[in-house]
């Protein structure tokens, strides 16, 4: 029969039940002298079982190491020869609130310091004492008096103890525990394992979820911890989440390393750095008012210029599609033809009668062989734009042997500039790509008349 409030355990008079796992009941209870504990008692009442085995560690590893930095503390214990209702296995400990209920509605950085405060504590644990966990999750977590501590040491490695884990047997809770702790827990390395659980625990209590997913956890993903609670480093903890909880355990970082890069993001600027010039604003456009109208006037003049080489693309489409499809080899819209970068430029530059702001060169080449002295016909356009404003629109069919001075026919036309931001240089593109589109039938008939006989 199970035991109930006002049941006498000990010198424990039990005052109602704080919580219960697979293998254990926790209760609130005084003692005979007013004193409030958490009292831990075994359900299992045979010396042999498993749970028992692991009740005696773990009061052991708390009578051999009394007083650990972040190691809830344990008032008192007891284990009977021979267990039975009336007088079963207990531990006391100081009645301490479970960290997500002590986290709840707090700051992320509460979060991320409990959480750094107890990768510290097993960090200890396993440099000094080559002692790993194995149970870590949100609900083993407590505060007291304002700090941080990790408790429940029923599953501990301990390297001067008998193996009591067998392996085809999951150790460790659900949902937190990394692959090699369900398939093969006896010979599992702890440490990489506490590991992986820390980092779903961050995950749980920074989210305020239940249930953290399963395995590895990308960064950038619908779980990542800004979509639940928006914060500027946020990513930063989803980077670190993702390294705890890779599938190689030597890929993971160690715990001490995860303690270091906590404390780390805690001294994180929580807020963007913005610079106030307002109070300089009148100056800085004063002194600097030139940059600013002609970068402004640069950018307009770029905008309206590429819509120019946008209109062009959509009149040449056509043509290359035409050329693609009844020649092979063709290569379409080419940037680096030396042919054009030498010889399609307007007169304006090369004259010296206009800044040069930005120049546009493409080339359609057919050729049906690359070689030398094969004959091949290029369609050649560039789009000049000018300091002043002004646009030039220059073309070129040529049809040549490959890499030969001269030409079999030659037809270029040379473009007075327009204004780039008016309707006159929309219209002067559209009337010069008429006349290279009759250039181009032309240079196609030579192009086919140098073309020797198969």
């Amino acid at each position: 029969m199970a035991e109930k409030t006002g049941d006498q355990i000990g010198q424990w008079t039990l005052q109602g039940q704080l919580g219960e796992g697979g293998n254990a009941v926790v209760w609130r209870a005084t003692d005979t002298t007013g004193r409030e504990a958490a009292l831990k008692v075994l359900k299992a009442r045979r010396t042999s079982t498993e749970s028992y085995r692991r009740f005696i560690r773990e009061i052991a590893f708390h009578v051999e190491h009394p007083r650990l930095t972040g190691v809830l503390p344990v008032i008192d214990a007891h284990l009977p020869t021979a267990p039975d209702r009336d007088d079963p296995p207990w531990l006391a400990m100081p009645v301490a609130t479970p960290m997500a209920k002590a986290l709840a509605v707090r700051p992320l950085e509460d979060v991320v310091g409990a959480i750094s405060t107890v990768a510290a504590a097993l960090a200890a644990l396993e440099e000094e004492h080559n002692i790993g966990h194995r149970d870590i999750k949100p609900g083993n977590l407590y505060e007291l008096d304002g700090e941080w501590f990790v408790g429940d040491f029923g599953l501990i490695t301990d390297p001067d103890a008998d193996t009591i884990t067998n392996n085809g047997r999951q150790m460790g809770p659900a949902h937190f525990s990394a692959w090699e702790m369900i398939d093969h827990p006896a010979t599992a390395d702890p440490h990489p394992a506490d590991v992986f659980s820390i980092g779903k625990t961050l995950w749980v209590l920074a989210t305020e979820q239940n249930w953290p997913p399963l395995g590895h956890q990308q960064p950038g993903s619908d779980f990542a911890i800004a979509s639940f609670r928006p914060h500027r480093n946020a990513a930063r903890l989803d980077e670190l989440i993702e390294r705890t909880t890779r599938d190689l355990p030597a890929d993971r970082p160690t715990k001490r390393q995860v303690a270091v890069d906590l404390e780390v993001w805690l001294k994180m600027p929580a807020t963007d750095q913005s610079l106030d010039l307002s109070g300089r604003r009148t100056l800085i456009r004063a002194k600097l008012s030139r940059v600013f109208t002609d970068r402004e006037r640069d950018e307009r003049l770029r905008e309206a210029e590429q819509a120019l080489i946008r209109r062009l693309g959509e009149l040449t489409a056509p043509l290359n599609t035409t050329l693609k499809e009844n020649f092979p080899a063709v290569q379409i819209d080419i940037s680096n033809d030396e042919l054009t970068q030498n010889t399609v430029r307007s007169h304006l530059e090369m004259g010296g009668q206009a800044e040069l702001l930005h120049r546009w060169q493409r080339c359609t080449l057919v050729a049906a062989r690359a070689w030398p002295g094969e004959p091949a016909l290029w369609m050649s356009r560039s789009i000049e734009l000018f300091k002043d404003g002004r646009v030039a629109f220059a073309w070129l069919i040529h049809v040549s042997p490959q890499d030969v001075m001269g030409g079999v026919s030659y037809s270029q036309g040379l473009v007075e500039a327009a204004p780039a931001d008016a309707v006159e240089g929309a219209a002067m593109i559209e009337r010069q790509f008429q006349s290279m589109a009759a250039a181009l039938d032309e240079g196609i008939d030579a192009y086919l008349g140098a073309l020797p006989d198969s």
